[in-house]
């Protein structure tokens, strides 16, 4: 029959998970802490945080009512009263067209469409920049210069301009608006890259060669 003294020299294994259930759910607590609770607080303190949040609140909220029909839809001849000023008549706050199309039902009929391609044109535009990044930075040499010298570029082109004149093209646009991600991920790849230091440091000092003449090129 065991002892005592015996019992306390064995193995508590209650202990032992009690422990490790206790260890893991302080690191998820501080990795919560860390990836969401400071960042959050920090961002909120943010008037334009504040701002940008009460914007897409309301335009969620537009969409919302018209997906559950809750305002008219937006039709011609829809009142007598046209090109009615906004804040006239409570039954159309925003206004009528001269056709007489309330103002307000014609943004509520569009934000769904918006909000959708907006989502699609951000989905795009960084699922090309991280692939155009990371074939960059794993490339490098020649592939990274070219493909650097096109994102600066586009960079370089004001926004606005380059989406009135490219708007007709969806693939070039996305290129565009993606340039300033596709720059930023080309050297997490290029970190990543299972190549010797020496490889990809001849080619980066190669291709920055032309810029600065005190570089330190590895032999």
């Amino acid at each position: 029959m065991p002892t005592d003294s015996t019992a306390n020299d064995g193995f508590d294994w209650r202990s032992t998970a009690s422990e490790e259930e206790v260890g893991l759910r302080d690191r998820l607590s501080e990795l919560y802490q860390r990836s969401v609770r400071e960042p959050a607080l920090v961002a909120w303190s943010d008037i334009r945080t504040r701002a940008g949040i009460v914007i897409l609140t309301g335009y969620i909220v537009m969409a919302l009512v018209d997906v559950f029909g809750l305002w008219r839809d937006a039709s011609p001849n829809q009142s007598s009263q046209r090109l009615l000023a906004p804040f006239v008549s409570l039954k159309y706050p925003l206004g009528t067209t001269q056709s007489g199309v309330d103002l307000l039902a014609l943004i509520i009929d569009s934000t769904p469409f918006i909000l959708l391609m907006v989502f699609a044109g951000g989905v795009w535009a960084t699922s090309l920049a991280v692939l155009v990044g990371t074939v960059s930075g794993y490339k490098g040499g020649r592939v990274d210069t070219v493909i650097t010298s096109i994102s600066d570029f586009f960079m370089a082109i004001p926004g606005l301009p380059l989406v009135i004149v490219l708007s007709s093209s969806p693939s070039t646009t996305g290129r565009a608006s993606g340039a300033p991600y596709a720059r930023r991920s080309s050297p997490y790849a290029r970190r990543a890259t299972s190549r010797p230091p020496a490889r990809w440091g001849r080619g980066r000092c190669a291709s920055s060669a032309r810029t600065s003449s005190r570089t330190s090129c590895p032999t």
